[in-house]
């Protein structure tokens, strides 16, 4: 599986890696800091799934989803933000959002999500 992480704090994707580095069947983790950064490396990298903050340095995270899921195979999106009041998660959810995770209180959360998406457990129909 194909990871790319998509957030501005250098510190937190440093933190995402080491939780998802040790997780069997990741072949690659990729990261982007912005929205020209994550566009170029769904483009090069097609992640399978992508963990994504709603705050970049430049750009909006909901802008990146919303394009990210026009795309024919698009990635299983995770977005991990502090901006989670209903109106963003319903935001994200309208924009495709597959999963929200408020970093504040459900990042412990997101090592588990992604080892149940690696065994399975989330697999989705991913066909054309």
């Amino acid at each position: 599986m194909k990871v790319l992480i998509v957030e501005d704090s250098a510190i937190l994707r440093q933190r995402i890696v080491g939780l998802f580095s040790g997780l069997a069947g990741i072949a690659a983790i990729c990261e982007a800091q912005d929205a020209q950064e994550a566009f170029l490396a769904v483009r090069e990298l097609h992640p399978d799934v992508m963990t994504l903050d709603i705050q970049l340095r430049t750009g909006n995270g909901v802008d990146v989803l919303k394009q990210v899921k026009r795309q024919l195979r698009a990635p299983i999106v995770i977005m991990l933000t502090n901006h989670s009041s209903p109106l963003y998660r319903r935001k994200c959810k309208d924009a495709g959002a597959d999963f929200f995770l408020d970093k504040t209180t459900e990042f412990g959360e997101l090592k588990y999500l992604m080892q149940r998406l690696l065994d399975g457990s989330f697999r989705q129909d991913r066909t054309p």
